[in-house]
């Protein structure tokens, strides 16, 4: 975008957008036609079955559920995805944190389990 605003002699914007088609990259694409875009590469030829079958709003739902799931923290997850509460986003994707809660009490196990086990002194067999 740098570069292309530098070929018009114009300044980028301070808030510039990466996908946009003003050369000060101002504003940002309208979200209907990345939309467009995407059924265009989903279904190239409208007699013949779409090329793969999921929509844009689903490769987003995916990408936050994955991330909770590896154990990204709900603020970094919310802002990343344009939610200003990380509440909300934890409510949406609950489903996810099910697995990060199994290895949590699996872990806690292993711990209560070596803190149980009896202490050996320094060189006992």
């Amino acid at each position: 975008m740098r570069h292309r605003a530098a070929q018009c002699a114009v300044i980028l914007a301070h808030d510039a957008f990466l996908f946009s088609n003003h050369i000060d990259s101002s504003r940002p694409w309208h979200p209907d036609s990345i939309n467009t875009m995407i059924e265009r590469t989903r279904r190239p030829d409208k007699t013949k079955p779409p090329v793969y079958t999921f929509h844009l709003h689903q490769l987003r739902h995916y990408s936050i559920t994955m991330q909770i799931g590896d154990g990204w923290d709900a603020t970094a997850v919310a802002s990343r995805h344009g939610n200003k509460d990380p509440n909300m986003t934890l409510r949406r994707y609950a489903h996810a944190l099910k697995a990060r809660d199994q290895l949590l009490a699996e872990q806690g196990g292993v711990r209560l389990r070596e803190l149980a086990a009896p202490q050996q002194a320094e060189g006992q067999p």
